[in-house]
């Protein structure tokens, strides 16, 4: 056992550590890994007197150095210092994983290690999960008994579900044990189906249709519809263009997700909602079930009408959410107001905070990002994830997003797989 752990490496293992910590709580264990290899890799680097490589500074890296700037010097304009100084402390990772790879090896990073061991675990967490859901039923009464009276047509007790409490097994009632929010894991999910794919087209994964139902499950059950469509969007670009099938083959597949989607969709009453409700441009200034089409098209109102009156420099992060917030109450958009939303749109949210510079550096971010993606496939469906992503969540202002945001981008534009078949 030791001597397998010891070919794997430690690097590979802190970072197999930092991919999970992205999914289970508490929250601070994530940095805690990324600051143990940060000093794992100096002190190997001053023990051993090695050079930097240099070639793991890439146009990503210092993009992302130079974004973190941007924040750093919009201190200088903010009036809440407290807030500006938290928000760039939480930004810090963008400053700290661009300068890892200087410390590390192309060779010694498994990314089929860490990819499989990320896989292995994210289906582990859709059977815990489910696990859960059903405890949950179980001990609120909704027990096979149960179940069998209500097949042989026993009235239901009024403040009973017909067979199961539906809500232990979608959206935040799902996801509840891992103190995650549903965006964030269906993301992360997302990225773990991306690395199934091109382990799939590599050879390097075992029972992938297996995984591949477990996890478009588990995103499913999320019930992020953003990170849905998402998903069925790499499918697509997968099977299309990367998948050696015969075109009608092909099509199939395609036709088999998108029912597959919208059957699961259709089955649970919330994701039925929140299916429905995403088509939905109905009135919601005070109220709004799971967040429609108009919410967020009046969030993304309120934030380009707080950018006009700041168009250059933004409010810096010191001010940005509260402008934001003020914005909601002059556009007597007081749900918004009052729960003190953000623009559910990281480009919005960059040109609130630091203007048309941040914007400009975030554009090279994905640009370079797809330009390092020609010759990968799953770096262009990792890019895709966030570049899409970023159009209804504001990513950048959790520690989940500050974090796997360059994390992925830049471990996944340095490093690569070791085998890989044109």
């Amino acid at each position: 056992m030791i001597s397998k752990l010891k070919n794997i490496g430690v690097v590979n293992i802190l970072v197999a550590l930092i991919i999970i910590t992205f999914i289970i709580p508490p929250l601070i264990l994530n940095p805690i890994f990324i600051g143990l290899l940060f000093v794992f890799v100096l002190i190997r680097y001053l023990r051993n007197k090695q050079t930097f490589y240099k070639d793991n500074i890439t146009n990503i890296s210092i993009t992302f150095i130079l974004y973190f700037v941007i924040l750093v010097v919009s201190l200088i304009y903010s009036k809440d210092l407290n807030n500006g100084i938290a928000y760039v402390s939480q930004s810090f990772p963008l400053l700290i994983i661009p300068i890892l790879p200087l410390f590390i090896s192309r060779k010694e990073i498994s990314l089929s290690f860490i990819s499989n061991i990320f896989i292995s675990f994210l289906c582990c967490i859709f059977f815990l999960l489910v696990f859960i859901a059903f405890y949950k039923n179980w001990n609120e009464g909704y027990s096979i008994e149960y179940v069998y009276q209500r097949l042989q047509g026993l009235e239901v007790p009024k403040d009973k579900y017909s067979y199961f409490n539906y809500w232990y097994f979608v959206y935040d009632n799902f996801t509840s044990p891992l103190v995650i929010q549903p965006i964030y894991l269906g993301l992360f999910t997302n990225i773990g189906i991306v690395f199934l794919f091109f382990l799939k087209k590599i050879k390097q994964i075992k029972y992938y249709y297996f995984k591949l139902i477990v996890l478009s499950v588990l995103i499913l059950l999320t019930a992020s519809r953003w990170q849905i469509l998402i998903f069925a969007l790499n499918f697509v670009i997968f099977i299309l263009f990367f998948e050696d099938l015969r075109l009608s083959k092909k099509l199939l597949g395609i036709t088999l997700c998108a029912s597959f989607i919208l059957l699961v969709s259709l089955i649970n009453p919330v994701t039925k909602t929140r299916f429905f409700e995403a088509f939905s441009y109905k009135e919601a200034f005070y109220k709004d079930d799971f967040g429609s089409t108009s919410l967020r098209v009046k969030k993304w109102r309120s934030a380009i009408n707080g950018i006009a009156k700041r168009p250059v420099i933004g409010y810096g992060v010191g001010d940005g959410k509260q402008a934001l917030i003020n914005q909601f109450k002059k556009d007597k958009f007081y749900l918004a107001y009052y729960n003190k939303y953000n623009a559910h749109n990281q480009y919005l949210d960059t040109l609130l905070y630091v203007g048309p510079m941040g914007l400009i550096l975030l554009g090279f971010i994905f640009y370079f990002a797809y330009k390092s993606s020609v010759t990968k496939l799953y770096l262009f469906l990792i890019t895709n994830i966030f570049f899409l992503g970023f159009i209804t969540e504001s990513i950048l202002n959790r520690q989940w997003g500050v974090i796997a945001f360059p994390f992925f981008l830049i471990i996944f534009s340095i490093f690569d797989y070791e085998t890989i078949e044109n």
